[in-house]
């Protein structure tokens, strides 16, 4: 089977990666001349790191990375909320061996897989890009900047601005959100919740939150213009590695599968941060993916994946608009629910059993 995957993300790579531990290593291109020094993603989902195990990929993304012992919750300035994963975790759950949140830069999730990748016998040709495709009932032609090539089958996995989804000429419906977000990724020694994932409120709307992925290193992301000042706590930040503003799309492809070409990850659907659940979606398609070219199964790929992101992205938008919400019942409410399950020992196990879920 000669496959060739167009990105090199976490998608892409989890794919190639899949692919070749059963003895079929793809082909697999990204345009960047070299691997991203950038960081979007961090949360990595018990289910994801569930699905990578098999491949070696898990052992070595925990040794890594924090792994993340509980949340908390602030409104405004006030912490309402506290909970640790260790004390609500299900009793003979399966995925208890993993933690409910590991947080790792998503740079250094690529070069783990990447480094798997390779030990597989695979390496990513960087530089190359996509060009153009065509297809019949028995493979498809690509022609990239560098040849052109048959294939077997085609994965998608490269981005929001897909050219291979354009080149299928798939609809990408949905819409895109008007205010700007903003991530900081920074150095600092006094944190205070070195070991936890935070969400800090605000009643008119505003919210941020705090991921540590790394020693002495925290990431915040912001629906405002500007993380850090959205904080409505101090912070002493030693160094700001990374600044900047985004916009958000909320999409999901039409179609997943058109004749022997797949779409996966960004490229089949994107939604807000709120949940951390993009690059886990990503991860899920990539490996429901290579299983179903392997068992010569792929044309049930886009009824299986579609309606879980379909549900995702449902749910991811409930919560977006909930947090961010400024009107006077949801100020209300935010902060009373906050304390109610922080009393509520089975809200919190609940909760937890819906990350481990994912």
């Amino acid at each position: 089977m000669n496959v060739l995957i167009v990105g090199a993300g976490p998608t892409g790579l989890t794919a190639a990666v899949e692919l070749a531990r059963q003895g079929f290593v793809p082909t697999i291109i990204d345009q960047r001349l070299e691997p991203s020094g950038l960081s979007r993603a961090v949360g990595i989902s018990t289910s994801s790191l569930r699905l990578l195990a098999p491949s070696g990929v898990t052992e070595k993304l925990l040794q890594a990375g924090p792994a993340l012992q509980g949340i908390c919750g602030y409104f405004n300035d006030k912490l309402l909320l506290s909970l640790n994963f260790s004390e609500h975790l299900p009793h003979n759950d399966h995925d208890a061996f993993y933690p409910p949140l590991h947080c790792l830069p998503q740079d250094q999730t690529e070069a783990i897989l990447t480094s798997r990748f390779r030990e597989l016998g695979g390496e990513v040709g960087y530089g190359i890009a996509f060009v153009k495709l065509e297809q019949n009932d028995l493979s498809v032609a690509v022609t990239t900047t560098s040849e052109k090539a048959e294939y077997d089958f085609v994965i998608g996995a490269d981005g929001i601005q897909s050219l291979v989804r354009q080149q299928l000429a798939v609809a990408f419906n949905g819409y895109e959100l008007d205010e700007p977000w903003s991530v900081a990724d920074v150095e600092t020694s006094h944190w205070q919740h070195p070991q936890q994932f935070s969400a800090f409120l605000k009643s008119n709307g505003e919210m941020c939150v705090a991921a540590p992925i790394g020693k002495n290193r925290v990431r915040f992301v912001s629906n405002t213009a500007d993380a850090l000042n959205t904080l409505p706590i101090n912070v002493n930040v030693h160094n700001i590695r990374r600044q900047s503003t985004f916009t958000i799309s909320v999409r999901q492809a039409a179609d997943y599968s058109v004749g022997r070409v797949h779409l996966a990850g960004d490229a089949a659907h994107c939604h807000s941060p709120v949940g951390g659940r993009g690059m886990n979606l990503g991860i899920a398609d990539a490996t429901q993916l290579a299983s179903c070219l392997i068992n010569n199964s792929s044309t049930n790929y886009h009824q299986l994946r579609y309606e879980h992101a379909s549900k995702t992205i449902s749910i991811t938008e409930r919560g977006r608009r909930l947090l961010s919400s400024d009107n006077k019942l949801s100020t209300l409410i935010k902060p009373t629910a906050m304390k109610f399950v922080n009393q509520s020992s089975f809200i919190k196990r609940r909760f937890v059993k819906s990350m481990l879920d994912d």
